[in-house]
Formats: structure tokens, C-alpha cells, sequence
């Protein structure tokens, strides 16, 4: 069945803490069911999370999404953009991320020799073979380490 998202004719306020929600029915129900004063807030977050298998996707959806993404890159229509903001060039190297970008900073206004690791460690996950690659080398030391925000 599908979802009614045409809005109302009058102004929705959230019951539990009257915030203004506007008229679009499914926006005010998205906000009334998170609302941070709802009483059945945390009930509703297990109910989620237990739930959260029956929202995934079929093989067969996820097959048509993977043929869907493959020719769009072979076609260059893919939109890489928000990938591409999240590079950052410093000193010459590419950097993953704002939290490896202020991570090598770091490392430099204390002096501490770095460099991008060159070297991916492999492991098993699930049966499958993989590889992973530290964010960062620490020459003097002889550390790897993984820029991660809290």
C-alpha cells in the first residue's frame, strides 16, 4: 500500500514536545515517532532494531541496484561527487577524510615522521579474503594507525 505524502490542509504539531512539524504527514510522524520526549521513544527504537531484517533488501533488488551502479560508471554518469569531496591533498598525499587531514597536521606540528602505508594486512571475514590498509605509518616508531572519529 502505498504511503499518503500529500500534505494536509492544516498546521501539525508534535504532541509530545509541540514543535511546529509543518503539513506533511509522513515528515511529522518520522519526527513525533523520534522525538526525543516520547515516552515510547526507547520501545520504539527495539522495535526498529529487531525489525530491522524485514526492511533489508532482496537478492533480486540488490542484483538490479549492483547492474544499475555498474553501468552507470562504465557510462561516467555515477555521481562520485560526494567520494570526491572527501579527499584531501596535503604535502603531496592523498588523505581519506577531514579526520586523517587534522590527524597528519598533527603529526607535523610535533614533528613526528609519517607516511601513507604501503603495506595492506590480510585477513578472513565471513569466509572472504581481505585486505586492510592502516590510515597512517609512523617511521620512528614502527606504528600503523587508524583515524577514526569518537
Amino acid at each position: 500500500m502505498p504511503r499518503i505524502t500529500e500534505p494536509t490542509d492544516f498546521p501539525i504539531k508534535c504532541r509530545f514536545c509541540g514543535q511546529d512539524l509543518g503539513t506533511n504527514k509522513v515528515s511529522a510522524g518520522g519526527h513525533v515517532r523520534a522525538c526525543k520526549q516520547n515516552p515510547n521513544l526507547e520501545k520504539t527504537k527495539a522495535t526498529l532494531a529487531k525489525n530491522a531484517h524485514l526492511r533489508s533488501q532482496s537478492k533480486v533488488t540488490r542484483e538490479k541496484l549492483s547492474k544499475i551502479a555498474s553501468e552507470m560508471i562504465a557510462r561516467g554518469t555515477w555521481p562520485f561527487s560526494y567520494k570526491d569531496r572527501r579527499i584531501y591533498e596535503y604535502r603531496g598525499v592523498k588523505l581519506h577524510g577531514s579526520w586523517e587531514l587534522k590527524y597528519a597536521q598533527f603529526l607535523d606540528r610535533f614533528d613526528i615522521k609519517w607516511e601513507r602505508p604501503k603495506v595492506a594486512f590480510p585477513y578472513q571475514f565471513r569466509g572472504l579474503s581481505k585486505k586492510y590498509t592502516p590510515d597512517f605509518y609512523l617511521l620512528e616508531s614502527d606504528k600503523s594507525k587508524v583515524t577514526k572519529p569518537k
